[in-house]
């Protein structure tokens, strides 16, 4: 894979696959569907949570979010479950992969960021809109570091990404969430997604009850 930023040496141009960073909770890489047009590649934010592409540069942040986050979301993603942490070149390779995506119109990942007590960018959490098989509306997805949460830092992203999604013309915004995430369900209502039932009623009993939030633009 060739570099696709300065500054990068040579030993990332033979990166190695990609860890599953880009499972944003439930959110799964759909083909292309019709009637979208992408986000534009500037930053957004609300004055507190800013919205913007990831960068190679943001590695280490990575690395650092995810390691925080395993304990809490181990019973969602794969990720992390794992019992190694993700190493520098995984992290790099996900942010290339990231960008690839973004630039194939494919899917649009969102660091999410503060500023911190000095003033400096703090990466908190990450984001995502993807496109729907056959259907003009857009997946969404969103995790948080465990350091930040509870600080409505959740609901403020989610917020900027479905103004992002009317921006490009989506239909619809679909989450889907673990039925037992008590605090993902708060956001969701209070950002007025409705619950549109189980999306697989066919799962085992023991299995993870998936629920899919659906959220239409305002008339």
């Amino acid at each position: 894979m060739a570099n696709i930023a300065s500054g990068i040496s040579s030993n990332h141009d033979a990166l190695p696959t990609p860890p599953d960073f880009l499972n944003v909770p439930q959110l799964a890489i759909c083909p292309p569907a019709p009637l979208l047009r992408p986000p534009p590649c500037s930053l957004t934010t609300d004055g507190t949570v800013t919205l913007r592409r990831w960068r190679i540069s943001d590695a280490s942040a990575l690395i650092r979010i995810t390691s925080d986050s395993c304990s809490r979301l181990a019973a969602w993603v794969a990720w992390a479950r794992r019992s190694s942490p993700c190493t520098l070149d995984e992290a790099i390779a996900s942010t290339q992969l990231m960008t690839q995506l973004w630039d194939e119109g494919q899917s649009w990942e969102y660091a999410i960021t503060v500023q911190g007590e000095e003033e400096e960018e703090v990466v908190v959490g990450s984001c995502g809109l993807r496109r729907r098989e056959d259907h003009p509306g857009v997946d969404a997805g969103y995790w948080l570091a465990e350091s930040s949460t509870g600080m409505e830092y959740a609901t403020r992203a989610v917020k900027l990404l479905v103004e992002e999604a009317w921006w490009m013309e989506a239909v619809s915004v679909r989450v889907v969430r673990d039925g037992g995430d008590g605090k993902g369900r708060d956001v969701l209502e209070r950002l007025g997604f409705e619950c549109q039932g189980e999306v697989d009623a066919e799962r085992e009993e023991d299995e993870r009850m998936d629920m899919a939030w659906v959220k239409y633009p305002e008339p």
